[in-house]
């Protein structure tokens, strides 16, 4: 469970990291 939780938060990171690189170019 744990684990699952970190991966889902890593991922979300990186969406959100995206989305910020989208909207900054």
């Amino acid at each position: 469970m744990p684990r699952a939780t970190c991966v889902l938060w890593i991922y979300l990171t990186w969406i959100s990291r995206c989305d910020a690189l989208i909207s900054h170019i």
